[in-house]
């Protein structure tokens, strides 16, 4: 039987013990398989993943922090088809959102 609570009542992963961390929920996206965002962490841009069943998230992003640094108004990341592209360092990169580490897509400008 489902429970039925009013609106804002019902429980939910997000408690204020994990907002008072200093994370930052930013973009979302589904990847055709898998819930992906991304989190902002001490001045830190990390995307996480999550997959249908799964108890916790990971995080797919370690060595570079993800940000476009651009003000043209789009995201910082976009994900599709089990792929990750996201900016970091001035470049593009993409991901698996399975295993494996980032590549860079684009060349390095300096």
């Amino acid at each position: 039987m489902t429970e039925s609570a009013p609106f804002g009542l019902w429980p939910s992963p997000l408690t204020p013990a994990l907002l008072a961390h200093g994370k930052r929920l930013q973009d979302v996206a589904w990847d055709g398989r898998r819930l992906v965002w991304l989190e902002g962490r001490s001045g830190r841009g990390v995307a996480v993943a999550l997959d249908p069943g799964e108890a916790a998230p990971r995080d797919l992003t370690s060595e570079l922090s993800i940000r476009a640094q651009v003000g043209y108004g789009g995201g910082d990341f976009t994900a599709d088809d089990g792929e990750l592209i996201f900016a970091a360092e001035g470049r593009l990169y993409a991901q698996s959102t399975t295993r494996g580490t980032a590549r860079p897509i684009t060349p390095s400008y300096g």
